[in-house]
């Protein structure tokens, strides 16, 4: 695999918990041009 040119822009794993605090940060994360918002990680518990 092959790396991708350095374009001076950062890609970025967002944590998601889905309260305001994440939705904030993604918001503020999309107005900034250096910054590519490449997914967003959830976790949960499985209940039996």
């Amino acid at each position: 695999m092959s790396q991708p040119a350095d374009t001076g822009i950062k890609r970025v794993l967002l944590s998601w918990s889905s309260g305001k605090d994440s939705a904030w940060t993604l918001y503020q994360l999309q107005l900034d041009p250096t910054v590519e918002v490449v997914g967003l990680l959830t976790t949960f518990n499985e209940r039996v």
